[in-house]
C-alpha cells in the first residue's frame, strides 16, 4: 500500500524522507503515517464516514522554516496553496484561511503552529507546502497529549558519572542518567502585569468612575470650575523565570528557578560562575541559566532555544492545551504570560525531534 508521510509530507513509498535543503530522514522516523488511497476517498455526507474516526483526529501543522530566497509576498502565496490543497480533502471542517490572515501568519515568524485541522487534511496542505521547498511538520493531538506530563524537581544531588538524584515536589526521587538524555530545552517564562492608573482628584487618588456614579458629572478644565485631575502612572510589574525541561525516553523533566534548590550543586556550577560574586550569592535565576552550561558540557548537547522565536496563536494554544492541562511546576499561570505557551512547546519539539532521529 502507498504510504503519505505527514512530517514534510511526501506521499510515496521511497525509504527516504527528503527534507528540503538536503537532509535525508529515514521514513521510520515520521509520527504520523496517511494511507494516499484514503486520501483520494470522495464520498458525500459524512466524512467521518468515509475516512474513519482515526483519521480525522485533530493535526496540527506546523512550518519549521521558509526557504530564505522567498519574499513574503511568495510565502503568502504558498500558505494560499496550501490552504486549498488541504480543502479538496473530503472532510467536514475546512482551512478558512484568505490573504489577510496568511499574511499575519508569515509577518508572525517561525517557527509557527499555523493550523488545526483534520488529519488527513493537514497531510495534504503539509504536502503542497513541501513540494514548494517548505519545512513542514504535522503532529496529532493525540501524539501531543500521550507524552508524559512534565516532572517538577526541587534539587538535585550530583552523583557518580553522569548520574543525578532528583527529588520531586510530589513523590520519591530518583535517579536521572544524563548519558541518555536526548535534548534540553532552556527557556524565560515572562510575565507582564500593568495596574491602570486612577486620576487623582483634588491631590487624592479619586476613581473618575466613582466620580460619575457620585455627582453624574465628569470634570472638564476647559470649562468648569472643579478641582484639577491628574492621573498617576500606571504600575507594571514584570516576572521573569528561567526552566529548564530535561527530555528523556520516557520522561520529562522541569526545573524553575524560583522552585528550585541549587545550593547542592555548587562544586557542578562553581566553574561557570561568571557573576563576580560568591556562588551563595548568585540569584538562582542566574544559577539555572548556568545550570544549562553545565549540562551542555556534560553531555555534549546544545540548548534547544528556540521557544524565544516559537509561535502559536492563543486559539490554537487553548485548543491544544485543553487536555494537556497547565504547565507543571509552573502554575499559577499569570496574565500574559507564556507559560502554557512552553508547555505545549515542549512537547511539540519532543516530537519533532523524535521523529527526526528515530531510525
Amino acid at each position: 500500500m502507498e504510504v503519505g508521510v505527514c512530517i514534510n509530507t511526501v506521499y510515496d513509498s521511497s525509504a527516504t524522507l527528503h527534507r528540503p535543503h538536503g537532509t535525508l530522514f529515514p521514513s521510520e522516523s515520521c509520527l504520523s503515517v496517511c494511507s494516499a488511497s484514503q486520501l483520494e476517498v470522495r464520498a458525500e455526507g459524512s466524512s467521518q464516514g468515509a475516512l474513519g474516526p482515526s483519521m480525522l483526529d485533530p493535526a496540527y501543522l506546523s512550518i519549521v522554516d521558509f526557504p530564505s530566497d522567498l519574499s513574503e509576498d511568495e510565502r503568502i502565496t504558498t500558505l494560499l496553496a496550501a490552504a486549498d490543497a488541504s480543502r479538496r480533502v473530503p472532510v467536514q471542517s475546512r482551512w478558512a484561511l484568505d490573504t489577510y490572515l496568511a499574511t499575519q501568519l508569515v509577518r508572525r515568524g517561525f517557527p509557527q503552529i499555523i493550523a488545526r485541522l483534520p488529519h488527513p487534511a493537514a497531510c495534504a496542505a503539509a504536502d503542497a507546502l513541501h513540494d514548494l521547498g517548505v519545512t513542514t511538520f504535522v503532529a496529532t493531538k493525540a501524539e501531543l497529549d500521550a507524552l508524559p506530563h512534565a516532572t517538577p524537581i526541587k534539587h538535585m544531588l550530583p552523583g557518580k558519572g553522569k548520574s543525578f538524584l532528583a527529588e520531586p515536589w510530589r513523590g520519591t526521587p530518583f535517579v536521572l542518567d544524563f548519558a541518555t538524555l536526548t535534548h534540553f530545552i532552556y527557556a524565560q517564562v515572562r510575565s507582564v502585569s500593568v495596574a491602570a492608573a486612577s486620576p487623582i482628584v483634588g491631590g487624592s487618588p479619586f476613581s473618575l468612575a466613582t466620580s460619575i456614579a457620585i455627582g453624574g458629572h465628569v470634570p472638564n478644565p476647559d470649562f468648569d470650575d472643579t478641582p484639577e485631575q491628574s492621573c498617576a502612572a500606571p504600575t507594571t510589574s514584570h516576572r521573569l523565570r528561567n526552566v529548564i525541561d530535561l527530555i528523556f525516553p520516557a520522561q520529562r523533566v522541569r526545573i524553575v528557578s524560583n522552585r528550585f534548590n541549587s545550593d547542592a550543586l555548587e562544586p557542578f556550577l562553581a566553574p561557570l560562575n561568571t557573576q563576580g560574586a560568591a556562588f551563595n550569592s548568585v540569584p538562582n535565576l542566574a544559577r539555572v541559566k548556568m545550570l544549562a552550561g553545565a549540562l551542555t558540557k556534560l553531555t555534549g548537547l546544545a540548548p534547544d532555544t528556540t521557544f524565544k522565536e516559537f509561535r502559536c496563536s492563543p486559539e490554537l494554544v487553548a485548543a491544544a492545551s485543553s487536555a494537556i492541562g497547565p504547565p507543571a511546576g509552573l502554575t499559577p499561570v499569570r496574565p500574559n504570560e507564556n507559560s502554557t505557551l512552553l508547555e505545549l512547546y515542549s512537547r511539540w519539539s519532543v516530537l519533532l525531534l523524535r521523529s527526526f532521529k528515530a531510525g
